[in-house]
């Protein structure tokens, strides 16, 4: 199994955007298996993708 990636000063983490899309699955009340493609989903995001979508989980899931 690889290890997550570091994040770098130019990317936000892979943490920041899983706790975010956190919120998300939390909104909706997804079970296991929605969570666990979410995660897949944001493990796929390319590192220059993460900060749009970790703002639109924060504006649309506080």
């Amino acid at each position: 199994m690889s290890a997550l990636p570091q994040p770098s000063e130019q990317f936000p983490s892979l943490r920041d955007l899983l706790t975010a899309a956190k919120r998300a699955c939390e909104h909706w009340g997804d079970g296991p298996e929605a969570r666990q493609a979410m995660k897949a989903d944001c493990l796929a995001t390319p590192p220059h993708l993460r900060a749009d979508l970790i703002q639109h989980f924060q504006e649309n899931y506080q």
